[in-house]
């Protein structure tokens, strides 16, 4: 399970009618971490990713490398 705690305004993000390319995101909301009191996967919780711009969540099961951190502009 994945899910998030706490109240962060602006912390949400939704695409009701996406491009084709992106069709699976219809109905789905994503949270940023960054915000959040905690954003958890399963039990873990979840480190936001590095820069502030990317909304990624950081979690042992995921492997990077994760933009976000000085020099991966661009990646």
């Amino acid at each position: 399970m994945i899910g998030t705690r706490g109240w962060a305004e602006r912390a949400a993000r939704a695409c009701p009618a996406p491009t084709a390319a992106f069709a699976a995101l219809a109905g789905h909301v994503a949270f940023h971490a960054g915000p959040m009191d905690g954003g958890f996967v399963g039990e873990e919780r979840v480190a936001p990713q590095l820069g502030g711009f990317y909304g990624g969540w950081i979690a042992r099961r995921f492997v990077g490398p994760f933009e976000g951190e000085p020099g991966t502009m661009g990646r």
